[in-house]
């Protein structure tokens, strides 16, 4: 069975069930854990599932016949699910212990958004052109965000740090997402983008991602597990199912987050 695994490699849509699999593991570490005692290596199964994902969404940009409409999607779900986690979060203040944070849409947006203007700033590179444009637009995202949210907590300072307050710059954050603060930060959008270009020299992307693991330490380090993985990779497509993979993202964390207000409720 092995040796035939190696010789087929996996799909798309394998790699994509398996990357569900592991962060479900992980998400009911991280959701539950307040309520039920969850083994340990739930997490650690769960550092298999980013890479993955993010593996996925550069052979995805390199694949799309419209790369715009790749990144204007991861965005439009990327902001989807903050403003539904902003309502949430303000309608359940106080009530959990670990609230909904960060979500791999955004880093993903991220990953793609800079891997677009670096290749328009090659582009024009390559043409002679000035580079003005595209290095705005990869400068942008790290001052905008931060120069908005500064003003948006001064206007509403007579708010203190209630739940309106954070409801506010959680709608903010939603529609202006800083690459600092992405799941990840900005280190794994830029694990992304250098994995982009890597993408077809297998041994310099081998070196680069257990260099990467084995720097970030602690548990993140055992996202070194899906590297396997990644090299199984045979760039066949599989089932097609794709708002399903969309969709399951956000309604399993709503789902897990509400059953830990349940059980909270229940021990309480």
């Amino acid at each position: 069975m092995m040796e035939r695994l190696l010789k087929r490699g996996l799909c798309t849509f394998e790699l994509k069930v398996i990357a569900l699999v592991c962060m479900t593991f992980d998400h009911v570490a991280f959701f539950l854990s307040p309520a039920l005692p969850i083994p340990w290596w739930f997490r650690l199964i769960g550092r298999i599932a980013a890479p993955l994902f993010i593996f996925l969404s550069c052979w995805g940009f390199d694949y799309t016949h419209d790369r715009v409409r790749y990144i204007r999607r991861m965005f439009c779900w990327s902001v989807g699910m903050d403003l539904c986690t902003a309502v949430i979060n303000f309608l359940t203040a106080g009530r959990a212990e670990v609230r909904i944070d960060n979500h791999i849409f955004s880093t993903l947006f991220y990953i793609l958004y800079y891997l677009y203007w670096i290749e328009r700033l090659r582009a024009r590179e390559t043409g002679r052109s000035r580079p003005v444009k595209p290095l705005l637009a990869i400068a942008l995202p790290f001052l905008l965000p931060p120069a908005a949210s500064l003003l948006l907590a001064m206007l509403t300072a007579n708010l203190g740090k209630g739940p309106l307050r954070s409801l506010l710059l959680g709608v903010l954050s939603a529609l202006l997402p800083c690459p600092l603060f992405v799941e990840g930060g900005v280190l794994l959008v830029a694990f992304g983008v250098i994995l982009y270009y890597l993408r077809n020299r297998r041994r310099g992307m081998i070196i680069f991602y257990c260099v990467f693991s084995l720097l970030t330490g602690g548990l993140q380090s055992f996202m070194i597990l899906a590297l396997p993985l990644l090299l199984l990779y045979n760039h066949r497509q599989g089932r097609r199912m794709k708002y399903f993979f969309y969709l399951y993202y956000p309604l399993h964390a709503y789902l897990l987050y509400g059953l830990q207000l349940l059980l909270l409720a229940r021990g309480a």
